[in-house]
Protein backbone atom coordinates (compact mmCIF):
# COMPACT_ATOMS: atom_id res chain seq x y z
CA UNK A 1 0.00 0.00 0.00
CA UNK A 2 1.43 3.31 -0.67
CA UNK A 3 1.39 6.06 1.85
CA UNK A 4 -1.61 7.63 0.05
CA UNK A 5 -3.51 4.93 0.88
CA UNK A 6 -2.75 4.32 4.47
CA UNK A 7 -4.51 7.96 4.71
CA UNK A 8 -7.50 6.72 2.85
CA UNK A 9 -9.02 4.74 5.92
CA UNK A 10 -10.79 5.19 8.74
CA UNK A 11 -10.03 1.79 10.80
CA UNK A 12 -11.42 3.41 13.64
CA UNK A 13 -14.86 3.92 12.19
CA UNK A 14 -15.00 0.03 11.01
CA UNK A 15 -14.31 -1.25 14.32
CA UNK A 16 -17.37 0.64 15.30
CA UNK A 17 -19.31 -0.67 12.60
CA UNK A 18 -18.54 -4.11 13.03
CA UNK A 19 -18.94 -3.66 17.23
CA UNK A 20 -22.53 -2.58 16.08
CA UNK A 21 -23.13 -4.81 14.00
CA UNK A 22 -21.89 -7.85 16.78
CA UNK A 23 -23.91 -5.92 19.29
CA UNK A 24 -27.25 -5.87 16.81
CA UNK A 25 -26.73 -8.61 14.13
CA UNK A 26 -30.25 -7.89 12.67
CA UNK A 27 -28.13 -4.58 10.56
CA UNK A 28 -26.98 -7.11 8.50
CA UNK A 29 -30.44 -7.18 7.22
CA UNK A 30 -30.58 -3.58 5.98
CA UNK A 31 -26.75 -3.28 5.49
CA UNK A 32 -25.52 -6.29 4.19
CA UNK A 33 -26.54 -6.29 0.57
CA UNK A 34 -24.59 -3.13 0.23
CA UNK A 35 -21.25 -3.26 1.69
CA UNK A 36 -18.51 -5.60 -0.44
CA UNK A 37 -16.24 -5.79 2.13
CA UNK A 38 -13.31 -6.65 -0.28
CA UNK A 39 -13.72 -2.90 -1.58
CA UNK A 40 -15.82 -1.33 1.68
CA UNK A 41 -12.81 -2.69 4.08
CA UNK A 42 -9.28 -1.06 4.53
CA UNK A 43 -8.18 -2.83 7.92
CA UNK A 44 -7.84 -6.95 7.41
CA UNK A 45 -9.03 -7.41 10.89
CA UNK A 46 -12.15 -5.74 10.55
CA UNK A 47 -12.95 -6.95 7.00
CA UNK A 48 -12.23 -10.84 8.41
CA UNK A 49 -14.95 -10.34 11.55
CA UNK A 50 -17.51 -8.83 9.12
CA UNK A 51 -17.13 -11.55 6.66
CA UNK A 52 -17.37 -14.24 9.52
CA UNK A 53 -20.61 -12.03 10.79
CA UNK A 54 -22.05 -12.31 7.20
CA UNK A 55 -21.82 -15.75 7.47
CA UNK A 56 -22.96 -17.02 10.57
CA UNK A 57 -25.72 -14.48 10.35
CA UNK A 58 -26.98 -16.35 7.00
CA UNK A 59 -26.11 -19.71 7.72
CA UNK A 60 -26.19 -20.06 11.73
CA UNK A 61 -27.35 -18.09 13.95
CA UNK A 62 -29.38 -14.77 14.43
CA UNK A 63 -27.85 -14.47 18.12
CA UNK A 64 -24.45 -13.62 18.42
CA UNK A 65 -22.60 -14.28 21.46
CA UNK A 66 -19.37 -16.00 22.57
CA UNK A 67 -20.84 -19.40 22.57
CA UNK A 68 -21.90 -19.28 18.69
CA UNK A 69 -19.00 -17.24 17.73
CA UNK A 70 -16.42 -19.31 19.32
CA UNK A 71 -18.32 -22.36 18.00
CA UNK A 72 -18.50 -21.42 14.34
CA UNK A 73 -14.84 -20.08 14.22
CA UNK A 74 -13.42 -23.40 15.63
CA UNK A 75 -15.14 -25.44 12.85
CA UNK A 76 -12.22 -24.48 10.27
CA UNK A 77 -8.69 -24.67 11.49
CA UNK A 78 -7.66 -21.87 8.77
CA UNK A 79 -10.39 -19.27 10.11
CA UNK A 80 -9.76 -20.68 13.81
CA UNK A 81 -5.59 -19.58 13.82
CA UNK A 82 -7.32 -15.80 12.08
CA UNK A 83 -9.82 -15.42 14.86
CA UNK A 84 -7.31 -16.37 17.89
CA UNK A 85 -4.36 -14.35 15.82
CA UNK A 86 -6.74 -11.24 16.01
CA UNK A 87 -7.86 -11.41 19.80
CA UNK A 88 -10.78 -13.73 19.23
CA UNK A 89 -14.12 -12.56 21.52
CA UNK A 90 -12.55 -10.24 24.14
CA UNK A 91 -11.51 -8.45 20.97
CA UNK A 92 -15.37 -8.22 19.80
CA UNK A 93 -16.69 -7.82 22.89
CA UNK A 94 -14.43 -4.61 23.66
CA UNK A 95 -15.34 -3.26 20.02
CA UNK A 96 -19.40 -3.86 20.82
CA UNK A 97 -19.02 -1.75 24.04
CA UNK A 98 -17.67 1.01 21.55
CA UNK A 99 -20.09 0.86 19.67
CA UNK A 100 -23.69 3.02 19.06
CA UNK A 101 -25.85 0.58 17.33
CA UNK A 102 -28.13 4.03 16.57
CA UNK A 103 -25.03 5.67 14.98
CA UNK A 104 -25.00 2.89 12.48
CA UNK A 105 -26.33 5.04 9.37
CA UNK A 106 -23.18 7.57 10.26
CA UNK A 107 -20.72 3.88 10.07
CA UNK A 108 -21.87 2.90 7.01
CA UNK A 109 -21.76 6.19 5.49
CA UNK A 110 -18.06 7.07 6.74
CA UNK A 111 -17.48 3.48 5.62
CA UNK A 112 -18.90 4.05 2.09
CA UNK A 113 -16.69 8.04 1.56
CA UNK A 114 -13.53 5.82 2.21
CA UNK A 115 -14.06 3.44 -0.22
CA UNK A 116 -14.95 5.78 -2.88
CA UNK A 117 -11.92 7.48 -2.10
CA UNK A 118 -9.56 4.63 -2.11
CA UNK A 119 -11.68 3.52 -5.56
CA UNK A 120 -11.14 6.79 -6.84
CA UNK A 121 -7.03 6.83 -5.84
CA UNK A 122 -6.89 3.00 -7.60
CA UNK A 123 -8.23 4.50 -10.30
CA UNK A 124 -5.30 7.28 -10.91
CA UNK A 125 -7.32 10.39 -9.55
CA UNK A 126 -5.49 12.44 -6.82
CA UNK A 127 -7.57 12.59 -3.81
CA UNK A 128 -5.17 14.17 -1.17
CA UNK A 129 -7.30 17.16 -0.92
CA UNK A 130 -10.66 15.45 -0.18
Amino acid sequence: MTKISEQIANVQNEILMVGAIYKNPDLLVEYSQYIKSKYDFHDEVTKFFYDNAEIIYKKRSQTFNKATITTFMTEDTERLALYKKYGGWSLLESWEKLAIVDNFKNYYEILKKYSLLREYQRNGYAVEKI
